[in-house]
């Protein structure tokens, strides 16, 4: 994932900027664009960022929460766990934008507003690593998730706030996939004596 994201940003880096804004716009996982059934926008706007400025923060986020969480899940609950935060959470902002544009609460123009990036992802993945946190610590992990999307909406309240509260959610909710599995295997003999 990281990966993708370091080509797809060195990408932006090397275009014109009308180019690269371009593409972010395409790759959109707005309302307008899911209303034209792009449905390859909920996936593909995971593997962008709207600047390319954000790569390093991304970076060490990355290391330091998305790293420990694939180690601790496993790389295809990790996927899951992501993807479900990702697709979830850009639903339900795509939904709220368009009861808010319907209701006349918002300008028309949101709906073909940019919405790329991996924050849903990573809130989604960071909030499922609660349940890895000791118990004497987890309170404090949680205000620390809970503290910079909380304080967006208090400054700014955007859908992408509010996405970032829904990402945290789901994480959570997907606390069945944290149980280990045992593996499979042939049944050892029992040795008698």
């Amino acid at each position: 994932m990281l990966a993708i994201l370091v080509t797809t940003s060195v990408v932006v880096l090397l275009l014109i900027p009308d180019l690269a804004h371009g593409i972010t716009r395409h790759v959109s996982s707005n309302l307008h664009h899911l209303q034209q059934l792009r449905f390859g926008t909920l996936i593909g706007s995971a593997f962008w960022l709207d600047d390319a400025d954000e790569l390093l923060p991304w970076t060490l986020l990355f290391l330091v929460v998305q790293a420990p969480a694939e180690a601790w899940l496993g790389t295809w609950r990790w996927i899951i766990v992501f993807a479900i935060g990702h697709v979830g959470a850009t639903l339900a902002t795509v939904g709220g934008v368009w009861m808010a544009i319907r209701w006349d609460l918002a300008s028309h123009q949101l709906a073909r507003s940019a919405d790329v990036g991996v924050s849903y992802g990573f809130f989604a993945v960071a909030a499922i690593l609660t349940y890895r946190i000791s118990v004497r610590w987890r309170g404090v992990y949680i205000v620390g998730l809970l503290a910079y999307p909380l304080a967006s909406i208090a400054i700014e309240n955007t859908f992408t706030d509010d996405g970032h509260l829904v990402a945290i959610g789901i994480g959570w909710a997907l606390y069945p996939l944290t149980k280990a599995r045992l593996p499979r295997g042939p049944r050892q003999a029992v040795a008698r004596t």
